[in-house]
């Protein structure tokens, strides 16, 4: 029997990003009226938005499956891989965008 715990959190971790994309796409192209109105652009915010939050809970599972020792090392790194890159860049932007305004006023 191979050791650590089932593979639950690791599995989780890996699916989040692409039920992230999925619900960010519907909520981006049917939201109209429930979260934006107006620009098209903000219906592209707020797809992107859940899309991230989305893989933000995908990096939470696959914390939970490292800290658990679970089976399967690879699927937690695969859920790492595919969960960090869009928080980091959003959060990247996020900061460079934060920095260069402050930059303008001092």
């Amino acid at each position: 029997m191979p050791e650590g715990r089932p593979a639950r959190w690791n599995l989780v971790s890996v699916s989040m990003p692409f039920v992230g994309f999925l619900c960010g796409f519907f909520v981006g192209t049917g939201g109209e009226g429930i979260l934006w109105h107006g620009h098209p652009m903000d219906g592209i915010f707020w797809g992107v938005s859940v899309w991230a939050a989305f893989c933000v809970l995908g990096l939470l599972a696959a914390g939970i499956a490292w800290a658990r020792s679970e089976r399967s090392w690879r699927v937690t790194a695969l859920g790492f891989l595919l969960s960090a890159p869009l928080p980091v860049i959003s959060g990247a932007t996020a900061t460079f965008n934060f920095v260069a305004k402050w930059m303008d006023y001092h």
